[in-house]
């Protein structure tokens, strides 16, 4: 029972003295937030005099108090200049912009200063006017060569028809010729032959 006590004695003394210490720190951390160390040291100015420049006259005594000029605390330089605490830190890189590095925005501007540097104006292109140009003709001769190949492009079957029209074609030629022929004869050869014939015929009879 005695030892049972005494652990349970302890741990309610050091509960309390746990407690205590804490209580202890926390107002002792808050006075700190509370208090800079810079307005610990700081001295009240006195009232400016402006008869004298850096010189004012004791009251009583008639001797004459220097007043200096406070520097900046501890605090006001780190305020001004936050990268006296920060060298031995990694400073972040700036990210790189892909429009200013990329390479055809810096062809695009040096040719854009070099056309103004020149005086020619932007806005006219008689090149690309060409290169329109062209290509318009260039689409004009393949429109008219897909043309001209559909209209050759013949099947079989016709193709075959048009052989039997030259056949048929050749064939009343050969019949019309002699008959040709003879229309063309004139009236009087015929009557000349006529002549001829019949005292030939005669002689023979």
């Amino acid at each position: 029972m005695t030892c049972c006590f005494n652990a349970h004695a302890f741990k309610s003394s050091y509960k309390t003295w746990v407690n205590s210490q804490r209580e202890e720190s926390i107002q002792r951390f808050s006075e700190m937030q509370n208090t800079s160390p810079d307005d610990q040291f700081d001295i009240p100015e006195p009232e400016p005099d402006y008869n004298d420049d850096g010189v004012d006259s004791g009251v009583g005594n008639g001797e004459p108090v220097i007043i200096r000029a406070r520097g900046p605390s501890e605090s006001e330089k780190r305020l001004s200049d936050p990268d006296i605490e920060n060298n031995e830190l990694i400073k972040p890189r700036k990210l790189s912009n892909p429009c200013v590095d990329s390479r055809e925005r810096m062809a695009l501007h040096k040719e854009l200063l070099r056309n103004y540097k020149i005086g020619k104006n932007v806005l006219e292109k008689p090149e690309l006017d060409k290169v329109l140009n062209q290509r318009k003709e260039k689409q004009r001769r393949e429109e008219w060569d897909a043309q001209m190949k559909a209209s050759q492009k013949r099947s079989s079957f016709e193709y075959k028809l048009e052989q039997q029209a030259t056949r048929l074609k050749e064939q009343e030629d050969l019949t019309m010729k002699p008959i040709k022929e003879e229309g063309n004869q004139t009236e009087l050869a015929k009557i000349q032959a006529k002549i001829l014939a019949k005292p030939a015929n005669g002689q023979v009879k």
